[in-house]
């Protein structure tokens, strides 16, 4: 029986014609122009577990860099909220579900809920004039409203105890929405007088990592800061690799390929 671990906000938004009225015919998706033939050696680099060239691909491609649609930022600035959620889920044993995805519509077309391919989609009504002209902590609080209720509703559809779910719900608003945690395990010095750990803050807008050092008692002696990036998790994983000390006085972080490396000393 499969675990219930992962959960995701996806969108459908109708653009608005002069008239006011809304259009199928002009739904907006979300569209990177990859050309299979010409990008076929980056594909294949892909398939061996490089993706140095695919990123590269990825986010010098003109439509990438052009400002993102109105799904494609959606689905970036709410993915903090889906992971702090996450964070504080405790894994439920399911019939057959291993995530739901909760579709953000204008209007509801399926009140069914179906599972495919261990995924449940449940649609929830969304006011998406709202959420693009609110702040950040406000789109936070308005996409975890909308995830909640559509996991709420999936929950009572397939008989799912309720708890966990409003563990997670609690748990996110306890941190008043903000998403900073530690990567993998903080490492002692050789002397075990320091510890150094790498901290990432998963924001509406972006995903930042620093190196930071700290003593016993837990005070901060040194910080660095390696990079801000998307809030995208193919894009910022790449950095995240391996942290280590050279040295009682110095630790070093490297990304994922080995291609990139930050020191921070104790001053």
């Amino acid at each position: 029986m499969p675990y219930l671990k992962w959960f995701s906000l996806d969108c459908s938004i109708n653009s608005v014609k002069n008239d006011g009225s809304n259009s199928n015919d002009n739904e907006k998706e979300a569209f990177i122009p990859f050309d299979f033939n010409k990008d076929r050696d980056i594909i294949n680099d892909f398939l061996k577990g490089d993706i140095t060239s695919y990123v590269q691909r990825f986010t010098t491609t003109d439509a990438f860099n052009q400002p993102p649609s109105e799904i494609v930022q959606f689905r970036q600035e709410t993915r903090c909220v889906t992971a702090l959620y996450e964070a504080f889920f405790n894994k439920l044993k399911t019939d057959r579900c291993s995530g739901v995805i909760v579709r953000c519509v204008e209007k509801i077309t399926n009140n069914h809920i179906p599972v495919f391919g261990g995924s449940a989609e449940v649609q929830v009504l969304f006011d998406f004039n709202q959420y693009f002209q609110s702040t950040d902590k406000e789109k936070k609080r308005l996409a975890l409203e909308a995830l909640h209720t559509g996991v709420e509703q999936a929950a009572k559809e397939f008989g799912w105890d309720l708890k966990p779910f409003f563990v997670a719900y609690e748990g996110v608003k306890s941190r008043n929405y903000r998403f900073a945690y530690v990567y993998h395990k903080p490492k002692y010095s050789p002397n075990r007088k320091h510890v150094a750990e790498v901290v990432c803050t998963h924001d509406v807008s972006s995903f930042k990592i620093d190196i930071v050092i700290i003593d016993k008692s837990g005070n901060q002696i040194n910080k660095k800061h390696i990079i801000t990036e998307d809030p995208i998790e193919f894009l910022y994983e790449r950095h995240l690799g391996n942290l280590r000390w050279i040295s009682n006085d110095e630790v070093e972080f490297t990304n994922q390929l080995g291609t990139e490396k930050w020191n921070l000393k104790l001053s």
